[in-house]
Protein backbone atom coordinates (compact mmCIF):
# COMPACT_ATOMS: atom_id res chain seq x y z
CA UNK A 1 0.00 0.00 0.00
CA UNK A 2 2.77 2.59 1.13
CA UNK A 3 4.46 1.76 -2.57
CA UNK A 4 1.19 2.13 -4.36
CA UNK A 5 0.65 5.77 -2.49
CA UNK A 6 4.28 7.02 -3.59
CA UNK A 7 4.13 5.60 -7.17
CA UNK A 8 0.33 7.69 -6.79
CA UNK A 9 2.06 10.89 -5.35
CA UNK A 10 4.80 10.94 -7.57
CA UNK A 11 2.66 10.91 -11.07
CA UNK A 12 0.51 13.63 -9.29
CA UNK A 13 3.61 15.52 -8.69
CA UNK A 14 4.47 14.85 -12.59
CA UNK A 15 1.42 15.52 -14.17
CA UNK A 16 1.41 19.01 -11.91
CA UNK A 17 4.52 20.13 -13.12
CA UNK A 18 3.65 18.89 -16.69
CA UNK A 19 0.81 21.47 -16.10
CA UNK A 20 2.69 24.26 -14.48
CA UNK A 21 4.87 24.47 -17.79
CA UNK A 22 2.30 25.12 -20.25
CA UNK A 23 0.88 28.24 -18.78
CA UNK A 24 1.12 30.76 -21.33
CA UNK A 25 3.38 33.47 -21.09
CA UNK A 26 4.33 36.22 -23.47
CA UNK A 27 5.90 39.38 -23.06
CA UNK A 28 5.20 42.16 -21.49
CA UNK A 29 5.39 45.88 -22.29
CA UNK A 30 6.02 48.91 -19.92
CA UNK A 31 6.24 52.69 -20.80
CA UNK A 32 8.61 55.15 -19.28
CA UNK A 33 7.75 57.07 -16.50
CA UNK A 34 5.88 60.49 -16.94
CA UNK A 35 5.99 63.42 -14.38
CA UNK A 36 3.62 66.75 -13.94
CA UNK A 37 3.07 69.14 -11.51
CA UNK A 38 -0.64 70.05 -12.70
CA UNK A 39 -3.11 68.89 -10.95
CA UNK A 40 -6.49 67.22 -12.62
CA UNK A 41 -4.31 65.28 -14.97
CA UNK A 42 -5.41 62.28 -16.15
CA UNK A 43 -3.52 58.87 -16.53
CA UNK A 44 -4.79 56.60 -19.53
CA UNK A 45 -3.10 52.98 -20.60
CA UNK A 46 -4.13 52.23 -23.80
CA UNK A 47 -3.05 49.12 -25.79
CA UNK A 48 -4.20 47.64 -29.39
CA UNK A 49 -4.01 43.87 -30.89
CA UNK A 50 -2.34 43.75 -33.83
CA UNK A 51 -2.83 39.95 -34.41
CA UNK A 52 -5.33 37.86 -35.94
CA UNK A 53 -6.85 36.27 -32.32
CA UNK A 54 -8.16 37.64 -29.84
CA UNK A 55 -5.46 37.68 -26.28
CA UNK A 56 -6.02 38.35 -22.84
CA UNK A 57 -4.02 41.56 -21.10
CA UNK A 58 -3.69 42.26 -17.50
CA UNK A 59 -2.96 46.95 -17.23
CA UNK A 60 -1.34 48.14 -14.43
CA UNK A 61 -1.42 51.97 -14.36
CA UNK A 62 1.22 53.72 -11.45
CA UNK A 63 1.73 56.58 -9.73
CA UNK A 64 5.37 56.54 -8.12
CA UNK A 65 5.70 52.43 -7.17
CA UNK A 66 1.76 52.78 -6.17
CA UNK A 67 -0.44 50.53 -8.59
CA UNK A 68 -3.71 51.85 -9.08
CA UNK A 69 -6.67 49.46 -10.47
CA UNK A 70 -4.76 46.53 -12.38
CA UNK A 71 -7.81 45.84 -14.96
CA UNK A 72 -7.66 42.52 -17.21
CA UNK A 73 -9.06 42.60 -20.98
CA UNK A 74 -9.63 41.11 -23.80
CA UNK A 75 -9.17 42.32 -26.88
CA UNK A 76 -10.37 41.29 -30.40
CA UNK A 77 -8.19 40.82 -33.10
CA UNK A 78 -7.39 44.18 -34.85
CA UNK A 79 -9.36 46.33 -31.09
CA UNK A 80 -8.32 48.16 -28.53
CA UNK A 81 -8.44 48.42 -25.24
CA UNK A 82 -7.28 50.81 -22.21
CA UNK A 83 -7.67 50.64 -18.26
CA UNK A 84 -10.09 52.95 -16.52
CA UNK A 85 -8.77 56.59 -16.67
CA UNK A 86 -7.10 57.81 -13.85
CA UNK A 87 -6.99 61.24 -12.60
CA UNK A 88 -4.37 62.79 -9.98
CA UNK A 89 -6.00 65.34 -7.54
CA UNK A 90 -4.56 67.22 -4.76
CA UNK A 91 -0.81 67.73 -6.26
CA UNK A 92 1.46 66.37 -9.20
CA UNK A 93 1.72 62.78 -11.25
CA UNK A 94 5.31 61.57 -10.15
CA UNK A 95 6.67 58.95 -12.17
CA UNK A 96 3.25 57.58 -13.97
CA UNK A 97 3.97 54.41 -15.97
CA UNK A 98 1.71 51.94 -17.41
CA UNK A 99 2.47 48.21 -17.48
CA UNK A 100 1.07 45.61 -19.47
CA UNK A 101 1.61 41.79 -19.08
CA UNK A 102 0.31 39.98 -22.54
CA UNK A 103 0.03 36.27 -23.51
CA UNK A 104 1.29 36.51 -26.73
CA UNK A 105 4.48 38.31 -28.12
CA UNK A 106 4.99 41.93 -27.96
CA UNK A 107 5.30 42.95 -31.50
CA UNK A 108 1.69 42.01 -31.89
CA UNK A 109 0.53 45.05 -29.63
CA UNK A 110 0.76 48.79 -29.59
CA UNK A 111 0.57 50.85 -26.40
CA UNK A 112 0.97 53.73 -24.84
CA UNK A 113 0.84 55.74 -21.72
CA UNK A 114 -0.69 59.05 -22.09
CA UNK A 115 -1.32 62.66 -20.18
CA UNK A 116 -4.73 63.99 -20.74
CA UNK A 117 -5.60 67.81 -19.71
CA UNK A 118 -1.89 69.05 -19.47
CA UNK A 119 -1.80 73.34 -18.71
CA UNK A 120 -1.84 74.02 -22.53
CA UNK A 121 -4.89 71.78 -23.54
CA UNK A 122 -2.43 68.61 -24.50
CA UNK A 123 -1.67 65.30 -24.16
CA UNK A 124 1.58 63.87 -23.86
CA UNK A 125 2.59 59.64 -25.17
CA UNK A 126 4.98 57.63 -24.59
CA UNK A 127 4.86 54.11 -26.19
CA UNK A 128 5.18 51.14 -24.21
CA UNK A 129 8.04 49.06 -24.92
Amino acid sequence: MTRMSALTLSSVALVFAALQSTVAHGDDLYSPPLSTVTSGVTIQCAIRNLGTAPTSVTIRTYVSSIVFRPTTVSIDAGAAASAVPLTCQGGACDKVRCDFYTTEKKAQFRASACLQGLPNGGMVCLPAE
